[in-house]
């Protein structure tokens, strides 16, 4: 009955300690994607996808996703031909929008959801 006590004693270590290992491998795993470069250059692209190709050559440019949501739904609200109509500062549902990054907010909210801007009302 030793081995038995022993053993169960490990197996319950190893129940207590490996989930534990995994959320700490999974954390780790998840910076290294956010700072790998293929990241980074997809980031650019969806940049480069709302204001055009940058004239001035590619360096400086510093990491931005603002505005990166309008590459996956350009017909929401806040879009460029919203803009051209004249209907800027308001989303369909009433809320604010950013006037930085152009994304559509509930009315409730101070700070843009996309960028953290603060909304003036």
């Amino acid at each position: 009955m030793d081995w038995q006590v022993g053993f169960a004693l490990l197996l319950s270590g190893f129940c207590v300690v490996a989930p534990t290992l995994l959320y700490v491998g999974l954390v780790r795993g998840l910076d290294r994607l956010r700072d790998d470069p293929f990241v980074e250059r997809v980031l650019l692209q969806m940049d480069e996808y709302e204001q055009g190709p940058n004239p001035g050559g590619g360096g400086g440019r510093a990491r931005s996703n603002r505005g990166a949501w309008r590459a996956f739904a350009p017909s929401l609200p806040g879009s460029d031909s919203e803009r051209a109509s004249g209907q800027e500062g308001r989303s369909v549902g009433g809320g604010p929008t950013c006037s930085r990054c152009g994304a559509p907010n509930p009315e409730y909210t101070r700070f843009c959801g996309v960028c953290l801007a603060k909304i003036t009302k």
